[in-house]
């Protein structure tokens, strides 16, 4: 417990500065109606640093190859599911980043195309 009283008095938090490269928002999606898409985007450490965290969204649509991601640049891959939404339907939300280097918030939106068939 000093070691820690000391810590703070010295100024020594133990909290990491934010410092994630995201990509531009919000995120855009483009599912074809009645199919589901697959993509991936890159989270960066912009120190080079080592960083580990995790991510989370509330819809059900949007789900991540691994939910956990650790290293100084993570390309996390996603399945967007448009099987009941129809052509032109926009569905926003977010997926929050949990992290050893902050927490964020990503902003996306799913813009459902037609089909196409060949």
């Amino acid at each position: 417990m000093n070691e820690w009283i000391m810590d703070m008095a010295r100024g020594e938090f133990g909290y990491k500065a934010k410092d994630l490269t995201l990509p531009l928002t919000p995120y855009v999606i483009k599912p074809k109606a009645g199919k589901v898409a697959r993509g991936s985007f890159t989270l960066k450490n912009a120190k080079g640093l080592p960083m580990k965290g995790m991510l989370r969204c509330m819809d059900e649509r949007l789900r991540f190859g691994q939910d956990h991601f650790m290293g100084t640049e993570c390309e996390i891959a996603y399945e967007y599911s448009a099987e009941h939404l129809a052509v032109g339907e926009v569905v926003k939300g977010k997926v929050w980043v949990v992290s050893d280097r902050g927490e964020y918030e990503l902003p996306y939106a799913a813009h459902v195309e037609a089909p196409t068939y060949g």
